[in-house]
């Protein structure tokens, strides 16, 4: 008994962060979802567009701005950073860039992709599972690897698309 009571006490805490958190970003759309266990980091540099759901467990990173469009689906445990450790000194520690992410509108991230600091991924587009996006993603395309290479182009029905 005693142990259910401590669960439901540790879900309901989770379910608190997450809104603590999701109040502190620097804007956030309207019908948005935010999973279990995600977390934010430097929120204030975080905006996120209407009717986005971003899965569990998935870690954002603002060091940068990371700008994530409307109408998106970012799966469990994806990562979006924004700093990376510059390697033209002796030293890692303290030696940091920061660039800034932007996901265009209704893109889909795959579970457990990372998409890396200064990657702008362009509307339409596909994030294959685990991938590793370390160059800029074109729009109407899937890309999937490690690092991420395009697949295939997204043919559009009707035109242009949802804008």
């Amino acid at each position: 008994m005693l142990i259910k009571i401590i669960n439901k006490f540790y879900n309901i805490l989770k379910r608190v962060n997450i809104k603590v958190q999701v109040r502190e970003l620097y804007f956030v759309g309207k019908n948005v979802i935010v999973k279990d266990e995600v977390m934010f980091v430097n929120p204030s540099k975080i905006s996120i567009g209407d009717f986005t759901m971003i899965g569990e467990r998935s870690y954002i990173r603002g060091g940068g701005r990371i700008v994530i469009g409307e109408y998106c689906q970012i799966a469990n445990n994806v990562i979006i950073v924004t700093t990376n450790h510059l390697t033209n000194s002796e030293l890692y520690y303290g030696n940091i860039e920061n660039q800034d992410v932007t996901i265009g509108n209704n893109v889909w991230i795959g579970s457990g992709a990372k998409i890396m600091p200064g990657v702008r991924v362009g509307d339409n587009s596909i994030i294959g599972a685990g991938a590793v996006v370390t160059k800029d993603v074109q729009r109407d395309v899937i890309v999937a690897g490690v690092p991420a290479k395009v697949i295939r182009k997204i043919l559009v029905i009707g035109g242009e698309g949802k804008k």
